[in-house]
């Protein structure tokens, strides 16, 4: 009985630790926005495309979004790299919407923008809806 006992106590500290695991393994909305720009600063093209959500993607070409990266890239690179990011996000397990702002750490004053997130296939994924 002691042995059922402890196989069955084993198996439910595993089950936990699976969950944990799982549960490590997603991305917030937030992480995802800042890996985005992070990818933009270094000029990981394949990156940002594979962060933007798929109606965004399809919106504009791969040429448009090299071109972006580029121009956000030189400009990151002008006012010293990013310092930090504080992202402010509000909405439900779907759609997060609000404000990045970005610091610098050259010269350049700090740039707040409008972000979001939308959820496709499980994955947070830069604009959307």
């Amino acid at each position: 009985m002691f042995t059922r006992t402890k196989h069955v106590a084993q198996l439910a500290a595993a089950a936990a630790v699976l969950l944990l695991l799982v549960a490590c393994g997603q991305q917030s909305p937030e992480d995802v926005i800042r890996d985005f720009n992070k990818a933009i600063e270094k000029g990981d093209k394949e990156k940002v495309m594979n962060l933007l959500h798929p109606a965004t993607l399809a919106m504009l070409s791969e040429r448009k979004v090299g071109a972006m990266v580029d121009l956000q890239r030189e400009h990151m690179k002008g006012c010293g790299g990013i310092k930090a990011m504080d992202i402010q996000l509000e909405g439900d397990d779907k759609f997060k919407r609000g404000k990045l702002t970005t610091t610098f750490a050259g010269n350049c004053p700090a740039k707040t923008e409008t972000t979001g997130a939308t959820k496709f296939d499980d994955k947070w994924r830069v604009g959307g809806n």
